[in-house]
């Protein structure tokens, strides 16, 4: 999903001493792999700050693709002049989207800027509580840019059944989140709010993220207000950090946001939202030398004297606030001859799941001991080779080349390659393919990639002939 929301500061490219006419800006937006991909605003006449409010869905992207805006000034009678191009590279906008406010190059002056919105659909999906007879009882949710949607569960979902409710975000006038984590929508004419609970507070964060973009994809009313997306902070969320310098050592659980240019803490994520400037800490990024996983789990902001981790729950969180970083560090200049602050390798290496699996061969298997890591999965003969520091890999599955990841039966996993080859494993345990599926999903999402492909079928149906066939 791609919000062109606007521009400020264009040149003015129909400039003459006899007239007070300013440009037409218009605005393309093109895939780069494949031009011919391509969404077009309205053209806005006579300004320099246009506000297009364009949204609309890609449906044939390519991972690792980037876009390539144009900004151009429409005449009549002659060839249309351009007034600035940005190109905005996959590590800017995925697992996660971008929001923000992008800097044209090739614009004829310093301030021309462009507001733009990428981000995946739906913006948010899983289970939250609704309030039925007295008691909280669990639906399952699917918000996209227009409407919060719910399922009875999951199944319902993922099978494509009718949803059982809706909110329409046109109708929301106001949203906010209560001391308990619930989800209020204030909607135009109903006297009393919709409330949606949420299990704790993570859930809490994720949700409102979510319903905040989704809100802003409505649109803006004037130039001015597309400051709004210049300050939404890149990445936020909850999470432990520990810092070491002169005083020791030192835990806390707390709200982080960062920004385009800082990185801040607050108490807790109300403190955030309420927009109350009480925050515990306050670190520009101009101060941080490097950023590296010390584990799944940690990040290290190295920043002088002290050291700043920052302690995630999982191996995805981790990875979502190393490509945040990327993004604030790295491409903020977008220029090549930057410095590289992020050890962006070491989150590619960190393990997202090991064990052993059986790979099956025809009538047969062999059992090989499995890495999961963020850019490639290897397997050894056993976990004693892999333990070894100089022990030879004897195989590995290079994630460019992977298509497709499928469950079949809870049991076996299959990954399918761009040359049609299939590469199927099994688990040596109950629930073991259960566990490498969801740390896949994690693996695939952080591409930009669908999650696996989940079946469950009667008898021996899910088989070779049913996977060349029909996948």
């Amino acid at each position: 999903m791609i919000m062109i929301a606007g521009a400020t500061g264009l040149r003015n490219a129909d400039w003459s001493p006899f007239t007070q006419d300013k440009s037409d800006p218009y605005c393309i937006c093109q895939l780069v792999k494949n031009p011919d991909v391509k969404i077009k605003t309205a053209t806005i006449q006579n300004t320099l700050n246009p506000v297009w409010n364009h949204v609309e869905r890609v449906t044939s992207y390519q991972k690792g693709d980037s876009l390539q805006f144009t900004v151009w000034d429409y005449d009549v009678g002659k060839r249309d002049d351009k007034l600035g191009h940005i190109r905005l590279s996959s590590s800017m906008f995925l697992p996660n989207g971008f929001m923000g406010k992008l800097q044209l190059q090739g614009s004829g002056n310093t301030t021309a800027a462009l507001y733009v919105v990428v981000v995946p659909v739906p913006l948010c999906h899983g289970v939250l509580d609704v309030m039925r007879m007295s008691s909280l009882e669990p639906r399952y949710f699917s918000l996209n840019e227009e409407v919060l949607l719910y399922w009875t569960d999951a199944e319902d979902y993922e099978t494509g059944a009718p949803e059982r409710g809706s909110i329409v975000l046109a109708d929301v006038e106001r949203f906010e989140v209560d001391k308990l984590g619930t989800l209020i929508f204030h909607i135009y004419r109903l006297p009393q709010p919709l409330r949606v609970h949420c299990r704790d507070w993570e859930e809490a964060v994720k949700w409102s993220w979510a319903i905040e973009r989704a809100l802003l994809l409505r649109g803006f009313g004037s130039d001015k207000e597309l400051q709004k997306l210049a300050v939404s902070p890149i990445c936020e969320g909850l999470i432990r950090m520990s810092l070491e310098g002169k005083d020791g050592q030192k835990e806390d659980d707390i709200f982080v946001a960062l920004l385009q240019d800082v990185i801040i803490g607050y108490k807790d994520y109300l403190t955030f939202r309420n927009n109350e400037r009480q925050s515990l800490w306050v670190e520009p990024l101009s101060q941080i030398t490097r950023v590296e996983a010390a584990s799944f789990d940690r990040i290290n902001l190295s920043m002088g004297e002290n050291t700043i981790t920052l302690i995630t729950k999982d191996w995805a969180e981790t990875i979502r606030w190393g490509s945040a970083f990327v993004r604030a560090l790295e491409d903020a200049d977008h220029t090549d001859d930057r410095t590289d602050k992020v050890d962006w390798t070491s989150f590619l290496t960190m393990v997202a799941c090991e064990g052993s699996l059986d790979i099956i061969r025809g009538t047969g298997s062999l059992p090989r001991y499995f890495v999961l890591f963020g850019d490639h999965m290897a397997y050894y003969n056993s976990k004693e080779e892999y333990a070894t520091k100089d022990g030879k890999q004897h195989g590995a599955v290079d994630f460019q080349h992977v298509t497709k990841v499928i469950l079949g039966n809870d049991t076996t996993l299959t990954i399918k390659l761009v040359n049609g080859s299939l590469f199927q494993l099994r688990g040596l345990e109950a629930g073991q393919a259960l566990q490498w599926a969801d740390a896949w999903d994690d693996v695939l999402r952080a591409r930009g990639m669908a999650p696996v492909i989940r079946f469950e079928l009667a008898g021996n149906q899910f088989s070779w002939d049913f996977l060349t066939g029909s996948m």
